[in-house]
């Protein structure tokens, strides 16, 4: 009897100095050549998976799985990039809340579609959102390299480099500045740098970037960072306040007791 077919080794993604890797696609007579970054968000639409995903000059796209089917899902470019030509790159989430899509744009800057507005990507264009450091003391990093994730509780961003920091990036409390239904507003957003409890974890070399290995575990109401691929540790950050806090009462919370972190390890070779 012939051996079994040895298994397939996993396929490890070619990337560059910027974290992108390079995509053709082709359907028909029509051939598509882009650089894939890291940068997306996974939701359900009318019972169906959707992922949004910027391209190489930061439009936002839309893909629609329709049904089992490869065949029939579908690309959609529903956003274009800022009016000023910024092309960035790094992660994004989705803010459940008001529905918008963000992602690092450039160092200290970020970029957001509202994801319900129609009319394509000449319309909805991508509002550069420069935040105001609530601690002006502190040198604003290249959010680029950091993971990105929302809270819906906290309805703020949450943002992790590797480090024992953690940065929340809120939006302002009106996001619809000319009341036509769509989100657009660029100012009024603010930035905080939190130093967890603990100490937090220490990523050594070679580091390339946290990227998607953030993610939040809505059933827990925790944050989960990848530390160490090989071994799998991880990095848990747990906000204790459960509830949204009154404003007066929000930084002070997230700056006492109400931050915890922590790193919990999972050993493989322990597993029997």
């Amino acid at each position: 009897t012939a051996s079994p077919a040895a298994e397939a080794a996993p396929r490890v993604a070619v990337r560059d100095a910027q974290g992108r890797s390079y995509a053709t696609g082709k359907r028909k007579d029509a051939v598509a050549r882009v650089w894939v970054k890291p940068g997306s968000g996974k939701i359900t639409v009318n019972g169906k998976d959707v992922v949004y995903v910027t391209d190489e000059y930061h439009n936002l796209w839309r893909y629609t799985v329709n049904d089992l089917n490869p065949a029939n899902d579908t690309w959609q470019m529903i956003g274009g990039r800022t009016m000023g030509g910024e092309a960035g790159w790094g992660s994004a989430a989705i803010d459940t809340n008001h529905n918008i899509y963000l992602t690092s744009l450039l160092t200290g800057a970020f970029g957001f579609w509202d994801l319900a507005k129609p009319g394509g990507a000449s319309v909805n264009r991508e509002i550069k959102v420069i935040p105001t450091l609530l601690d002006t003391g502190i040198t604003v990093p290249d959010f680029r390299n950091f993971g990105i994730e929302f809270d819906p509780l906290q309805n703020a961003f949450t943002l992790w480099d590797g480090s024992s920091y953690i940065w929340l990036l809120r939006p302002p409390s009106v996001l619809d500045t000319n009341g036509d239904g769509f989100n657009d507003a660029a100012n009024g957003w603010t930035l905080d740098r939190i130093t967890v409890a603990g100490g937090g974890p220490s990523i050594g070399s070679p580091y390339v970037g946290v990227y998607g290995k953030w993610n939040y575990l809505e059933d827990y109401g925790v944050f989960m960072g990848v530390i160490d691929p090989a071994t799998g540790d991880v990095f848990i950050y747990k906000p204790l306040a459960s509830a949204v806090p009154e404003a007066d009462t929000a930084w002070m919370l997230l700056a006492g007791l109400a931050v915890v972190g922590g790193v919990a390890h999972r050993r493989r070779a322990n597993r029997h």
